[in-house]
């Protein structure tokens, strides 16, 4: 049986194939080099293959388990940190509101003690994901101590507007104290 047969194993070759499918002419004789040429290919297409998985899967291996280590250690040292800058007990934030998160603990070169509202938010929906995961009662307060504290912050008339105008409730920052930001820089 020829080893290329354009129309399937019973197909019988006709006068004008070698014409219409010269490359059936060419591989259907067994004296060809075409069998050990393919098969050289193949062998070093699949060895090439075989080697490289071997050479990057080896190498990305260690820096793999060394990224999960590092993120396995960071977590809980990530976490206390974000609590350390959360409200009046936050052990970086003091002289702040009750369940407000102050972006940073700086006052000076640059003053960054102060809250953004949607970084607020989001701080708060990591923390109340991590709550609907596994029951911690810190965390309960934390997210009731927020709750409450957006509920006053929403109260504040600010350089936007006031709640009875609804035009307060787009302001994105706040002292940390929850009375409004009404400086130059930062908007």
């Amino acid at each position: 049986m020829p080893l290329f047969s354009p129309h399937g194993p019973y197909y019988k070759p006709r006068p004008m194939d070698s014409l219409l499918y010269p490359a059936a002419s060419w591989l259907n004789h067994s004296s060809c080099l075409a069998q050990p040429v393919m098969h050289f290919i193949s062998t070093v297409l699949l060895f090439t293959s075989v080697t490289w998985q071997h050479v990057v899967g080896q190498a990305a291996s260690p820096l793999a388990s060394s990224v999960d280590a590092f993120l396995e250690s960071e977590a809980p040292v990530a976490f206390n940190l974000l609590l350390c800058n959360i409200g009046a007990q936050g052990c970086h934030v003091k002289g702040a509101a009750s369940g407000v998160v102050v972006a940073s603990p700086s006052t000076h070169d640059p003053d960054y003690f102060y809250t953004w509202t949607r970084d607020s938010g989001l701080v708060f929906k990591s923390l109340v994901d991590r709550f609907t995961h596994s029951y911690d009662a810190s965390l309960q307060r934390h997210i009731q101590e927020y709750i409450v504290s957006q509920a006053a912050q929403q109260a504040v008339s600010n350089p936007s507007g006031s709640l009875a105008d609804g035009a307060g409730l787009g302001e994105p920052k706040f002292e940390a104290n929850l009375t409004a930001f009404t400086g130059e820089w930062g908007k």
